[in-house]
């Protein structure tokens, strides 16, 4: 098996690990704040921000495009779009439905203040059009080009036996994952994934994770340990399944006594345990440090069993040593994580502060104070989220379907008007606040 798969596949575990330890995660259980979380993820999800990305992904599923249709009857889709979902001149302009599936790049037209004010008025009025509308009652949006591609004689899109729309939102979210300003959008379409529509084991589990993930970005903890803790209960169930790639790599680790599916077990089950042993850690009662110290073992036992012995069990152990008041052994494992060569200098000098305070904890015998210094730096810095990021991206070059929007003229189209649509209402709210003291709230 080539070595550059071996390490794009182990790309997606490390990236679970890693990812949050910058968000100032902290969750512990408590139902008191759940309805809380809730309620801000509803604010999010029916905001004008996102309600404008609803509309825009309804402006390409709704399209009356079937792969029976003999002919691209524009006339006629048009008139039956409009009737059912009338969204206002200037919005179906910003949107551009036809220019994306017929590749025509019409330029990005410079709105005067006439044009702001009815764009304005068409996305204020959006949460009624959209009233009790559900995107995934339609085609998902690449059937739609799939659809449109045949009608024009084009090379087909080949999308994948099960495809749903689960995985089409997922899709979305990933790529999302590459760009700037896209929170709310991204924590849409994650909050629309079904981990159960997807078709393996390794799939459900990154979904749970992936899922948890943006809910700590967002500060929801109690969310997100949610969404942990379906992970581990999915990792319980005696019938996994792998993507063939997954298998492949997991049937080369050093603990030959434990079946492929074994190793995939602990080794997701040591990132779920770390990611939520280090929510614990956040919060600060000693209850949950005594919990977090508990996941924390696990961690190291689930890591130990499956054979990993690289960054993410560098970090797992440092946590371990630190809550233990092991100085010695956590600047131990902290320089083999220094001197990873997958940090950059930045990130390498947060590791030297780490280090710093454990070695003046050790001469000044200062440990208590020294060691929630270094644990606060070590959860606090970026290090493992750009990590992450990086290894997330190389893992799903793996999984083909995750990568349909950059393999055809539509699906690029698509990517690229992100930005265009996100301009247009940044540029659009900026104006109608000035109009409105009061504020547009989104």
């Amino acid at each position: 098996m080539p070595a550059l798969l071996i390490k794009k596949t182990a790309y997606i575990w490390l990236f679970i690990s890693f990812i949050f330890i910058l968000s100032g995660w902290g969750f512990f259980k408590d139902e008191s704040s759940l309805p809380k979380d809730t309620e801000s993820l509803n604010k999010v999800l029916n905001g004008f921000f996102v309600t404008y990305w609803k509309g825009a992904k309804l402006s390409i599923r709704a399209l009356p495009i079937k792969k029976e249709m003999q002919l691209f009857d524009l006339t006629t889709i048009k008139k039956a779009h409009e009737e059912n979902l009338p969204f206002g001149t200037q919005l179906q302009q910003a949107y551009n439905w036809e220019g994306l599936l017929q590749g025509i790049d019409e330029g990005r037209k410079k709105l005067n203040v006439k044009e702001l004010v009815a764009l304005g008025k068409d996305i204020y009025a959006l949460p009624s059009v959209l009233k009790k509308t559900n995107e995934d009652d339609y085609p998902t949006a690449l059937e739609v080009i799939a659809n449109t591609r045949s009608l024009f004689q084009k090379d087909p899109v080949e999308l994948p036996e099960h495809w749903n729309a689960s995985m089409e939102h997922w899709l979305f979210a990933i790529a999302m994952e590459a760009q700037l300003g896209f929170s709310s959008w991204k924590t849409y379409e994650l909050h629309n994934v079904t981990p159960s529509e997807l078709q393996t084991t390794d799939l459900q589990t990154l979904a749970f994770i992936h899922k948890g993930i943006n809910h700590l970005r967002n500060g929801w903890y109690y969310l997100a340990e949610e969404n942990f803790t379906q992970a581990l209960e999915l990792l319980a169930h005696d019938n996994i399944t792998l993507l063939p790639h997954s298998e492949r790599f997991f049937a080369l680790f050093s603990s030959t006594e434990l079946s492929t599916k074994e190793r995939f077990r602990n080794h997701v089950s040591g990132i779920s345990y770390l990611l939520r042993s280090a929510a614990r850690k956040q919060m600060g009662t000693s209850t949950a440090t005594q919990l977090a110290q508990q996941d924390i073992a696990q961690t190291v036992s689930h890591f130990s069993q499956a054979g990993v012995d690289n960054e993410f069990t560098w970090l797992a152990q440092s946590y371990l040593h630190l809550q233990r008041q092991e100085h010695e052994k956590a600047l131990e494992t902290l320089s083999k994580l220094e001197n990873s060569p997958l940090l950059a200098k930045k990130e390498k000098a947060l590791l030297a502060d780490v280090k710093q305070q454990l070695q003046v904890s050790t001469e000044e015998k200062a440990s208590n104070k020294a060691t929630d210094n270094a644990l606060t730096l070590l959860a606090d810095s970026p290090i493992m989220y750009k990590l992450g990021m990086n290894y997330a991206k190389s893992y799903l070059t793996e999984v083909t379907w995750t990568k349909l929007l950059e393999t055809t003229e539509e699906g690029k189209n698509m990517l690229n008007h992100f930005v265009h649509l996100q301009e247009t209402f940044e540029k659009t709210k900026l104006f109608m606040n000035k109009i409105n003291p009061l504020g547009w709230d989104y």
